[in-house]
Formats: C-alpha cells, structure tokens, sequence
C-alpha cells in the first residue's frame, strides 16, 4: 500500500487538485484524514485495496499477511492456513500468484476459533480476541 500526498497525486496523474478533492468526495479516491477532517494522505490507485469488507479501520482493511503470519498469530501450521482458504473459513486475496490475508479477516477467523462458531456482533468478535490474547500470553 502507497500513501502519496495531494502534491505528489496530482503531478503524477496530471490533475488538479480540485479533481482529487472531489474524486475523495465522490468515493473514486480514498484518502487518510486526521482527527479534524484534514486530508493527510491518499492511498494511490496503482495499488489496488483488496478487503471490500468495509471495516471502518482502514488498517485492518489495508494491512496484508502472509500465510506464515497468519500462521503464527493463529497458532497452526501454514499448511492449515492454506487449507482453510481453500475451505472458504479463511477469506485470501490473490496477488500475482501469491495468497494475502486482511487483517480484519484474521482477526474474524480468530474469533471464530475462540467462540467454536460466528461472532454474532462485533461486541462479542472483540472479546472473542481478548479472551484470545489472553489465553496467548497465559492468562487464563
């Protein structure tokens, strides 16, 4: 993922800046904002998002594991993680010839894993994660 200030945006695409406002307007561009609304970056389309899910987050949607990652977070071997995206329990994005998890994805998987079924709301997918940590660091 590229982030790239307006500056930089408009002098590689050739636009004005008031086109970019308003493709951020409209939803064509995403862009970074602060706390007060400020734009501080745009996420540059030559790279392309691969979670849709919507997560409010923008790091759990932009941020991409490896399977050996989601390996090590979910505690199983990366064969296992291979086998649950092809099972569809583990949602894998392609790029090029190579698999990608979102954040987000690992995150619900764990969950799942933890509770033994689907999250009902998000309130109980993130003590799902907690009670997951905790179990991580020994805390039952």
């Amino acid at each position: 993922m590229k982030f790239i200030t307006i500056g930089e945006f408009c002098s590689t695409y050739r636009i004005s800046s008031r086109t970019v406002w308003n493709w951020v307007k409209s939803g064509r561009l995403i862009a970074v904002r602060d706390s007060g609304g400020r734009i501080l970056r745009l996420i540059d389309p030559g790279w392309p998002i691969l979670d849709q899910s919507g997560d409010n987050d923008l790091v759990m949607r932009l941020a991409v594991l490896k399977p050996r990652d989601v390996a090590a977070l979910i505690g199983v071997l990366p064969s296992t993680v291979r086998k649950m995206a092809s099972d569809g329990r583990l949602r894998a994005f392609w790029v090029g010839s190579q698999r990608r998890f979102s954040l987000s994805e690992v995150r619900r998987a764990i969950a799942e894993r933890t509770l033994g079924h689907k999250p009902h709301n998000h309130r109980e997918k993130n003590l799902a994660i907690l009670k997951w940590a905790a179990w991580q660091l020994g805390r039952k």
